[in-house]
């Protein structure tokens, strides 16, 4: 009786700690249950359903179009909308990163093919919080009808923030704000990043940021974009700021060093607002057609140092 007992036991704990496992990859669908163990034959119904049955480092996968809802991460994890319909619909903030402590993959999230959506225009698509340096890359997504795009506050400094092929719009605040705190500087790029229609800035960047914007475009907003700090450093390429009605590019206080190559400033209320900054151009930068072109220190050509 006794080795019965104890045979039932070990099944017991065995079944236990397969219910607790947890996989690689997850699979979310819109006839999905988040009871489900969430594999391909049997996904889950939400991101947060499959977030807690994925391993770190893991990838939740998406099979249909559905909305998924918001998500709290707080481990490495990739979640890839996989080229169909894949839908954060959020009244507060949509998904929040917060990392305290540092894992096996360094803090790294990526969020592939989704779109974020606000009926209340509140809250951010997606914001960074935590105390510990993050990672964060955001691909092939939109963001519409939001107080804000993407906010980036990390809490631990050398962190980085990567987006590829965005389009974001109609937002209350911003598109992407960024402030990391002093230390090693946050790695910012944003690549095919399109921000319009924002009723305060497209692009700010607060403090201690080291990045490159390229081939972008950052139009009808109030401002394109706002350097606020001397520890901003920003090379601007091949990139369009059009149509805003206060600035294009706005240097916010004195000492900011910006690089512009190939870019198109026109139709702003101001082109470059630079007073007491500097602002390092090309030949091959195009600055017209604004009520003011340039106010503060004229654009320094390279070709002249």
């Amino acid at each position: 009786m006794r080795t019965r007992i104890l045979v039932v036991t070990l099944l017991a704990v065995l079944v236990s700690a397969n219910a607790f496992a947890q996989a690689q990859r997850t699979w979310v669908s819109g006839g999905g249950d988040d009871m489900n163990t969430c594999s391909y034959g049997s996904p889950c119904r939400t991101f947060a359903g499959a977030y807690v049955k994925t391993a770190t480092g893991g990838v939740i996968s998406v099979q249909d179009p559905g909305p998924y809802s918001g998500i709290f991460i707080s481990k490495s994890i990739t979640i890839d909308g996989g080229g169909t319909y894949a839908s954060v619909l959020h009244t507060g903030d949509g998904i929040t990163i917060n990392f305290t402590t540092t894992d096996s993959f360094a803090n790294t999230v990526i969020l592939r093919g989704l779109s974020f959506d606000s009926p209340t225009s509140t809250g951010f698509g997606v914001v960074v919080t935590g105390s510990a340096p993050t990672h964060v890359h955001i691909e092939n997504s939109s963001f519409g009808r939001a107080g804000a795009g993407v906010g980036m506050f990390p809490g631990g400094a050398g962190s980085s923030l990567k987006l590829k092929n965005i389009d974001i719009r109609k937002m209350n605040a911003y598109g992407v704000a960024v402030d990391p705190p002093a230390g090693a500087p946050l790695k910012l790029l944003l690549d095919d990043v399109r921000i319009s229609q924002t009723a305060g800035y497209g692009v700010i960047l607060f403090d201690n940021v080291n990045g490159t914007i390229r081939d972008s475009t950052f139009s009808n907003n109030i401002y394109g974009l706002s350097i606020q700090a001397t520890s901003v450093h920003a090379n601007v390429v091949r990139s369009v700021l059009s149509e805003n009605t206060t600035t294009g590019l706005n240097h916010a206080v004195a000492g900011i060093t910006t690089l512009l190559d190939g870019c198109s400033i026109f139709g702003n209320g101001t082109g470059i607002a630079n007073t007491g900054s500097t602002v390092i151009g090309f030949s091959n930068n195009s600055i017209g057609n604004n009520l003011s072109d340039v106010t503060g220190n004229a654009v320094t050509s390279i070709l002249q140092q």
